[in-house]
């Protein structure tokens, strides 16, 4: 008895972990999903900018990322998703956000030098 109700036990794992019947060969068809979300982001306006001046300002700055990304480690995103989510639960509230992201140009050479 005990061996079937481990049998019983792992089908109901396997069936949880595999509930849409997926394997895991299946392979990620990114132009199908990444054209459908595109289409959907351009329909709804999902990332249109707004300049709205009448609203209050937000300035989030955060350290520039190296360009040639030597030296970057899993700390480096922390601050970057924090104030991602901070910037994006700003302009929820009705702020008007500013949040560059990007490098400096001289950081390069600035870099190459040190």
């Amino acid at each position: 008895m005990q061996n079937s109700n481990n049998n019983n036990k792992n089908k109901k794992n396997n069936n949880f972990h595999n509930k849409n019947n997926h394997s895991c060969d299946d392979t990620y068809n990114f132009k199908e999903v990444e054209t459908k979300w595109q289409k959907h982001w351009q329909k709804n306006e999902t990332f249109k900018a707004f300049n709205n001046r009448s609203l209050p300002k937000f300035y989030a700055l955060v350290e520039f990322p190296y360009p040639s990304a030597n030296g970057l480690h899993v700390g480096h995103p922390r601050s970057y998703v924090a104030l991602d989510i901070i910037s994006r639960k700003r302009r929820m509230e009705g702020f008007n956000v500013l949040f560059p992201m990007g490098w400096d140009a001289f950081g390069l050479p600035a870099e190459n030098f040190a």
